[in-house]
């Protein structure tokens, strides 16, 4: 059977046995271990740049279906201690240049406000995107020289020819939704652990000072069975936090993050205005427009007020009120002839 000691020993031979693949030349100090496979940057024969290779200890059922060209079955061949030989699978991807987004994390020079709208623009890309990565964490995210984010390791994604499929994994833990199960496989896995890290970021930037020293060695922020249960008392402070701000996008991000169900329902519209700045009056002529089950502001058909609110009424001369979630809160904007 192939282990993780037999993977790494075979890797630092100087010459590879493989069943289809001409050579690779790999990288030992990049050698690494994952939880299901070993990983490593290298060079190979007949092709140009740098690349991944993935080399995994057991077999996983999906991989095919996710990594297609990119997925060799039994191409490496390992020798074991006892010298004989079983030849293991691997996946071979371009590598990807840049920074892992946890070991930003924590650091002194960390740009949250720009970490938060990069991840933020990845996010929305990945949710309208006809696939789900399975395992957004900030370990599987490289940010790039640029600020630009991009995911990496998919193997735990989900592609639409996989509707009967059972997940191979379920996401780690600190950033997947507690009640998500191996059976649990479709587009919306990537909602909750989105969810977690965007509002990891945008606490950071909002308050370096208070949050910062609350990040756990593990470098999380929150714990998703406490938030479930009404107890993270991290997370409840952040609420709090963004209320009094008037950012009702992460506030709603917050509380949904202690919701039972692990589908983020309007997680795009969330993370859409989450950047938008806040109107401090507005202007007699906007409409209250209601857009799929929440209500914003319109003037000249644009948004003055994200549509993120349970309730609001219409524009008087004297003020306008926006209610949140079963008129738990009521906010009073100020209107301007």
């Amino acid at each position: 059977m192939v282990d993780y000691v037999s993977i790494i020993n075979t890797m630092r031979q100087r010459v590879l046995y493989l069943r289809t693949i001409d050579q690779l030349w790999i990288d030992h100090s990049s050698i690494a271990v994952g939880s299901n496979s070993v990983t490593a940057r290298c060079r190979v024969m007949g092709r140009d740049g740098e690349w991944l290779v993935k080399c995994y200890v057991r077999k996983r059922r999906n991989l095919k279906a996710i990594y297609k060209d990119a997925y060799y079955e039994r191409e490496l061949g390992i020798f074991s201690i006892m010298g004989t030989i079983e030849y293991a699978d691997i996946v071979l991807l371009p590598w990807v240049e840049g920074t892992p987004l946890d070991r930003l994390l924590g650091s002194a020079t960390a740009d949250y406000s720009a970490l938060s709208r990069a991840f933020d623009s990845m996010a929305l890309s990945l949710l309208d995107s006809e696939y789900a990565h399975g395992d957004v964490k900030p370990e599987n995210i490289i940010v790039r020289a640029d600020g630009s984010m991009q995911l990496i390791d998919f193997d735990g994604a989900w592609l639409p020819s996989m509707k009967s499929c059972e997940a191979d994994e379920i996401g780690t833990d600190g950033y997947r939704h507690p009640h998500r199960e191996k059976g649990y496989l479709h587009k919306a896995i990537d909602d909750y652990p989105i969810c977690v890290v965007s509002l990891m970021l945008a606490t950071l930037a909002a308050d370096r000072e208070t949050f910062a020293p609350m990040l756990n060695s593990d470098m999380t922020l929150f714990n998703p069975r406490l938030a479930i249960a009404r107890k993270d008392r991290v997370l409840l402070r952040a609420a709090d936090m963004f209320l009094e701000r008037r950012d009702v996008a992460r506030y709603r991000m917050a509380r949904d993050m202690q919701d039972i169900f692990v589908v983020i329902s309007n997680l795009r519209d969330y993370l859409r205005f989450a950047h938008a700045k806040t109107v401090e009056a507005i202007p007699l002529g906007a409409e209250a427009v209601k857009h799929r089950n929440m209500w914003g502001y319109k003037l000249n058909d644009e948004w003055i007020v994200p549509p993120l609110y349970s309730y609001i009424s219409d524009v008087s001369p004297r003020y306008s009120h926006a209610m949140l979630r079963f008129f738990e809160h009521v906010i009073e904007i100020p209107i301007t002839g």
